[in-house]
């Protein structure tokens, strides 16, 4: 019987890069309500883990300049909105992840964004223009269609929102997706969650999006020594603004340390990552030496040995009579660490073989059989 202690998720990205943290959307002239209540901009973080935004400067190349002072955690695959009024009664209808207040503006006319980190590192920049080259709308957003990757200061890459979408209440008033991924943008995958959990003697993995563009579907990717390896894929839904459930599991899970992660495949090809997860398998017993794969096998076949306690450890290959034919191993194992071993039968005649493990505490055997 196997225990598996749950879930160690990496969530949180210390330091982003230039380019994980993206300004998305601009609403620097409302129409329904004022201009001190209804600007806003929002944020995109593209990275595979949550950045927290406190203590980041929002500026422009002017004067106008705001720290943001308490804790604004931006999830992977998420939106921000900042805002001048998070009152929702006040400012249009939308909800709003941090106010900056009074003491910063966007201007109607030419304006800077410029965001940097608490290390005063800038992260992403956006300078409109108010036309004739940017869009200049009225009682609609700014959005920017391109993905992270793309120049979001590059007025091409922008346009006018033409929808308001569910993310502002009510039927009628400014235009734009604050918060989500609007009808006028192609951004990546929204993934929300990503989780484990322990059914029996498998692993469960789930995840879920808010919303995806061109996704053809997820590899699901075990670390395997130093590199990841594909163990499934699941399929995606391609284009949709709904949420979306998706779950995968991992069958036979060995004792030790299990690290996985989600390849998110686009239809064009282009791919990202996740966050990884991180799981680890105790061993209720003293050790735990898996069956041989594959048996019958020729010429090789492979086992894997746990042992709780770090201890000696020979592994021998003996025929059906007790004659030793092969020494696998004979030396040190680390408690809670998978081995694996190789039996090479390339040069012995079809029979019955066994491998015996013998560590300090205990012995086991069991038996594979060579057809050539």
């Amino acid at each position: 019987m196997k225990r598996l202690i749950p879930l160690i998720a990496v969530l949180l990205t210390s330091a982003p890069a230039a380019g994980q943290i993206v300004i998305t959307e601009i609403m620097q002239n409302p129409s329904a309500v004022n201009d001190s209540e209804g600007e806003y901009f929002e944020v995109y973080n593209s990275s595979a883990g949550a950045v927290d935004m406190q203590g980041w400067v929002i500026r422009d190349n002017d004067v106008d300049t705001h720290t943001i002072a308490g804790s604004l955690v931006v999830p992977a695959g998420s939106f921000a909105v900042l805002c001048a009024n998070a009152d929702d009664l006040a400012n249009g209808g939308f909800s709003c992840d941090y106010s900056y207040g009074s003491g910063w503006f966007l201007a109607n006319s030419a304006d800077e964004v410029v965001v940097e980190d608490d290390q005063a590192t800038e992260i992403d920049r956006v300078e409109y223009d108010g036309g004739p080259n940017w869009p200049d709308p009225t009682g609609a957003a700014m959005v920017f269609t391109g993905s992270p990757g793309d120049d979001n200061n590059d007025f091409t890459n922008w346009t006018t929102a033409t929808a308001r979408e569910a993310s502002f209440s009510g039927a009628t008033g400014d235009l734009g997706s604050p918060g989500s991924q609007g009808s006028d943008q192609n951004l990546p995958v929204e993934l929300v969650a990503f989780e484990a959990f322990v059914s029996g003697g498998d692993v469960v993995l789930s995840w879920q999006t808010a919303s995806e563009t061109g996704n053809s579907g997820f590899a699901v990717e075990e670390l395997a020594g130093d590199s990841f390896a594909e163990i499934g894929f699941v399929s995606g839904a391609g284009t949709t603004t709904e949420a979306r459930a998706y779950s995968f599991t991992a069958t036979r899970v060995a004792a030790g340390r299990h690290v996985y992660r989600l390849r998110q495949v686009d239809l064009d090809g282009t791919f990202t990552y996740s966050a990884q997860l991180e799981l680890s398998v105790e061993l209720a017993g003293a050790f735990e030496l898996s069956s041989a794969y594959p048996n019958p096998f020729n010429p090789t076949t492979t086992f894997e040995l746990t042992v709780q306690q770090t201890q000696h450890v020979t592994v021998d290959v003996t025929d059906i009579l007790g004659r030793q034919v092969a020494r696998l191993y004979q030396g040190p194992v680390s408690g809670g660490e998978r081995q694996t071993y190789v039996f090479d039968a390339s040069d012995l005649s079809t029979g019955t073989y066994v491998y015996r493990v013998t560590g300090e505490d205990f012995t086991s055997a069991r038996t594979v059989v060579l057809l050539k």
